[in-house]
């Protein structure tokens, strides 16, 4: 697909969609890559990102209050596999010069320009 391959980060999305409702978005941009197990083929899901009035801060936990593992497969290992790993967080962005993590409206415009460009109607999540 085009877009995967100008934006090879937005993988990232096809991991979001194959886990469906077993990740939140929050927990997505909070994922770092030493919280994936290659190996055994396990994301630990240990933290979510917040938005609050003064921006966004890291809070360890999830939604669930602790950190919990999902499985996945060989495809979404192949996925995996093609996300460039810039930086700590499994979907990065540049800012001022350094690999961080996603804003909740940077997320939200990469996911929508996503959807856009596979003509579809952006869902909630």
């Amino acid at each position: 697909m085009e877009w995967i391959a100008k934006k090879p980060q937005t993988l990232v999305f096809i991991v979001f969609f194959e886990l469906g409702l077993i990740i939140l978005y929050g927990e997505l941009i909070g994922l770092m890559w030493a919280d994936i197990d290659i190996k055994n083929k396990v994301f630990t899901v240990r933290r979510t990102l917040r938005q609050t009035e003064g921006g966004q801060k890291v809070e360890f936990g999830t939604k669930g209050k602790r950190e919990r593992k999902i499985a996945y497969d060989e495809r979404l290992d192949m996925y995996i596999s093609k996300i460039p790993r810039n930086g700590l967080y499994m979907l990065g962005r540049e800012a001022e010069g350094l690999f961080t993590h996603h804003t909740h409206s940077s997320f939200y415009k990469l996911y929508y320009d996503f959807l856009k460009d596979l003509n579809k109607k952006s869902v909630y999540i």
